[in-house]
């Protein structure tokens, strides 16, 4: 073969799988595939974790499909818009947030659905039906605490705290006004009880200085079942200071501790 038809080759072989593989799905579809089934999403405050699993017999692919949801539940583009094309070995991929800008449109939700691609003697490259759906929410609210470091961020911006996070019985202890500002919940001190409350709107959630068990609308609870040394806590100059994978949790915020960085990452 003539050397310079080799750049125009692989140019036309790169467009060809460049075309495969982007917008809706260029495979005819063939019942005798399995779809794949069980599809789930973790979100961290680094990426979208999405595992599944393949049923399909002589799978050649997995693709996967991503449409976006406004906050008025009106899909934004089409299915395959974002797509990923993967081997036959897939069960689970990693979508990285910084690869994906638009995941922090607040209100926003991303659903996704997973197709097995397989080989059949006659058809050649068949398609399965799709996966079920699953839907994402996009955290609106990210918060960045780090163990003895004066301020946290908010949303990437950075705010002061005038007492900084610390590690007691293991745990990451903080005054609560800095977790509950942002949050927008309501934070109150009754003196005589020396107990704190925080009412959002479905959820009141009591605590008491030195006591190990709280109340969460109205139902006993311990703070930390396999350790009840956590409680809340009162450091000089008089500052309280409450466990806070207790109180995000019950304010139904998903919670990572970096244990490289010692830094707490708080999704809502």
């Amino acid at each position: 073969m003539d050397n310079r038809f080799l750049p125009r080759l692989v140019m036309l072989v790169i467009c060809t799988i460049v075309f495969m593989h982007a917008g809706p799905l260029q495979i005819q579809a063939s019942s005798t595939v399995a779809p794949p089934t069980n599809l789930t999403a973790r979100v961290t405050p680094t990426s979208i974790d999405l595992s599944w699993q393949n049923h399909a017999v002589n799978q050649t692919g997995v693709v996967i499909q991503c449409k976006m949801i406004d906050e008025f539940g009106e899909a934004v583009g089409n299915w395959g818009d974002s797509s990923w094309s993967l081997g036959p070995l897939y069960t689970s991929y990693s979508l990285a947030v910084d690869e994906l800008p638009w995941v922090v449109t607040e209100g926003f939700t991303m659903r996704f659905r997973v197709v097995a691609i397989a080989r059949e003697s006659n058809l050649g490259p068949v398609a399965s039906a799709y996966s079920d759906e699953i839907t994402v929410r996009i955290p609106s609210l990210r918060l960045v605490y780090k163990i003895g470091q004066p301020s946290f961020l908010l949303n990437g911006a950075i705010k002061s705290i005038d007492a900084t996070p610390m590690i007691i019985q293991g745990r990451t202890f903080l005054p609560i006004r800095y977790v509950a500002d942002p949050l927008g919940v309501d934070a109150s001190w009754n003196d005589i009880e020396k107990k704190v409350t925080l009412k959002a709107p479905h959820k009141t959630i009591e605590l008491w200085i030195n006591n190990n068990t709280a109340k969460v609308n109205g139902l006993a609870v311990k703070i930390d079942p396999n350790n009840p040394n956590v409680m809340p806590l009162t450091i000089p100059p008089g500052r309280t200071i409450l466990p806070l994978r207790f109180i995000a949790d019950n304010l139904d915020c998903s919670v990572y501790w970096d244990p490289q960085t010692s830094q707490v990452e708080i999704l809502q």
